[in-house]
């Protein structure tokens, strides 16, 4: 959690979130997309890990130049 949602985080029963967001320069929109995307950035870093993890072995192997050569 980044330090600007962090802060509106621990403030947010005392102070309206709006006000929050203004003071710290985050959109709402921002605060709350963020949260609630969180398992769909989680579940797509993972797919590409995967995809990665898979595609570097024939990478590594087809390094013999370019395309072309």
């Amino acid at each position: 959690m980044n330090t600007k949602r962090a802060f509106v985080a621990a403030h947010k029963t005392v102070y309206p979130i709006a006000q929050l967001c203004r003071l710290v320069g985050i959109a709402r929109r921002w605060l709350y997309g963020s949260v609630q995307s969180q398992p769909a950035r989680d579940q797509r870093q993972k797919l590409r890990a995967d995809r990665d993890a898979e595609l570097l072995p024939k990478i590594k192997v087809n390094r013999t130049g370019f395309a072309g050569d």
